[in-house]
């Protein structure tokens, strides 16, 4: 059928890559416990401000407020650092290392 045939297809085509770039959503991170971008600035400091994400994520707090800035970024870094990854991101590891790191591209 189309969609066997296409699957096919597409898995020879990334057998025969030298490089592959792959791009996930918010989700995948998510999957693991972390908080998406809608969730990540709920904090009450934040939102007495009525500050969201993308007001915090502009890089003008590092000279206006350096505290916000760092200590929204430390918690972003510490969050990552602390949470343990799902199981999809060691089978992304576990075939980067078998089919790309070691291309004579790569």
């Amino acid at each position: 059928d189309g969609w066997g045939r296409g699957c096919r297809e597409a898995a020879a085509a990334i057998r025969g890559a030298d490089v592959l770039l792959l791009c996930t959503g918010a989700g995948f991170s998510a999957d693991s416990g972390l908080a998406v971008y809608a969730d990540v600035a709920c904090v009450p400091a934040y939102a007495l401000r009525r500050l969201k994400y993308h007001d915090i994520c502009q890089p003008h707090w590092l000279q206006r407020e350096p505290q916000l800035f760092w200590g929204f970024w430390g918690q972003c870094f510490n969050d990552y650092r602390e949470t343990a990854p799902h199981d999809g991101y060691r089978l992304i590891d576990q075939w980067a290392e078998r089919s790309f790191r070691n291309s004579e591209t790569a």
